[in-house]
Formats: structure tokens, C-alpha cells, sequence
């Protein structure tokens, strides 16, 4: 490394479920382009509060008509509708319980970025981590996502860049990578 190549340091920020929740809804949406143009992922407010809605709907439908009106074709929808919200509470589910798993995981205590590679703090130590080492880097929202193998990644908080560096200075070093030599494949 050269005098004048910055080493960015940065705190260990893991996401919190609702910020892991939307990284991965987005990963997918980008994975399935198809799928781009559904509802806003379950995280964001305003579908929150028509899916409290609908539900409350629902279940005064429901009440109303096991009480007081029986089956036809009513009841086939109440069946769907019960089956489309334990659709929803499933997925929510299933997101809660990977990052759970990913909460259980040893956490590193910090980062440095620097031309020559990501460096990972851990309670043993540093880990170096070469560029090239990475398979896969990928920005989703204010969150850079580092694969060092198919199945696991490190979350860097791009908001949490000291100043006077920015996130545009993070990318920077990542990015010239791609232009010297091998180097992590960047995702959009």
C-alpha cells in the first residue's frame, strides 16, 4: 500500500431484523426482476398498516359469518384469506428465524477497508481478507454486503463511515479493484 491509500475503519454495525429483513426482500426483488413491480416488502409502514386492516376486515367478516351466515361462496374466501395472512405471518417468520441464526453467529467487532482488502476484528484478532478472496460484493440501500463464501457475508453500515471519509471513498477502494486485476463480483 502506498502512503497517500486511505485504511477506512469502521464499527462493527450488525442490521437490526427489519434492516436484514429488507436487505434480503431487496436481494430477492433483484435476483427475480419480474417480481419488481409487487407490493412494498412488509417493512415499510403504509403496508403494514393495510395488512392490519385487511386483517381486521377479515376477522370481522370471519366472526360475522361463522355466527351468523354459514358457508357458499363466502366461505371459500374466508379459507383464502385465512391461508394468504399465515402466508405472510410464515415469510415473516421464516426471515425472523435466519436472523436469529445470523444473531447467534459469532459478531466481528470492527472493520478496515483499504485498497489491498477488508481486515475483520474479531476478539482473537484481525482477519485479512484480500480482495480477490471475496466472491461476491453487493450495495443494498446503506448496506455493503461482502461474501467471503456463498453462504455468509459481512454487513458494513455505509452510514457509519468517520468522517472525512464517505461511503462514495469506501466503494472507491473496492471498486479500483476491478480495474487492476481480479476482484470481487459487484452485484446490483
Amino acid at each position: 500500500m502506498g502512503d497517500n491509500t486511505p485504511i477506512i475503519s469502521l464499527p462493527a454495525t450488525p442490521p437490526t431484523f427489519q434492516e436484514y429483513q429488507l436487505i434480503h426482500q431487496t436481494q430477492q426483488r433483484q435476483r427475480y426482476p419480474e417480481l419488481a413491480n409487487q407490493q412494498k416488502p412488509a417493512t415499510s409502514d403504509p403496508w403494514k398498516r393495510k395488512v392490519r386492516l385487511w386483517l381486521g376486515v377479515l376477522a370481522g367478516a370471519a366472526g360475522y359469518f361463522i355466527w351468523f351466515e354459514p358457508a357458499g361462496g363466502v366461505g371459500y374466501l374466508l379459507v383464502f384469506s385465512v391461508f394468504t395472512a399465515l402466508g405472510l405471518l410464515y415469510q415473516w417468520w421464516e426471515y425472523r428465524r435466519a436472523f436469529l441464526q445470523y444473531q447467534r453467529r459469532p459478531q466481528p467487532l470492527g472493520f478496515r477497508v483499504a485498497e489491498a482488502g477488508l481486515a475483520v476484528q474479531w476478539l482473537q484478532g484481525w482477519q485479512r481478507l484480500r480482495w480477490p478472496n471475496l466472491t461476491r460484493v453487493q450495495q443494498v440501500g446503506d448496506w455493503l454486503l461482502l461474501y467471503p463464501g456463498p453462504d455468509f457475508c459481512y454487513y458494513l453500515d455505509l452510514r457509519q463511515v468517520p468522517a472525512p471519509y464517505t461511503a462514495v471513498d469506501v466503494l472507491a477502494l473496492i471498486g479500483k479493484q476491478e480495474v487492476s486485476g481480479p476482484a470481487p463480483t459487484f452485484a446490483s
